[in-house]
């Protein structure tokens, strides 16, 4: 139970802060940054992130990490889709 809850807090906590280190926040992307750097960013962050939640979920032998980092990943997506206007 507690690598399950360990896994979920660590892997979205670091992919939350690798998408707020590759990226500005939505409305400043949409303001200062062209789209083609925006998505080049985001594919950035989301390889690193997915990255480290599979590592930590092959050492705690779970995959919530992965699933945790994943919706995360998407909710990100949706909030930059609706800013650059895609």
């Amino acid at each position: 139970m507690i690598e399950k809850a360990l896994n979920v807090g660590i892997s979205t906590l670091a992919t939350e802060h690798l998408f707020t280190t590759f990226l500005s926040s939505p409305k400043a992307s949409e303001k200062f940054l062209d789209p083609k750097e925006v998505r080049e960013m985001f594919l950035y962050a989301t390889i690193v992130s997915l990255g480290f939640s599979t590592v930590m979920s092959l050492i705690l032998k779970n995959v919530w990490g992965v699933v945790s980092s994943l919706v995360l990943i998407g909710i990100f997506y949706i909030a930059y889709r609706k800013a650059m206007g895609s």
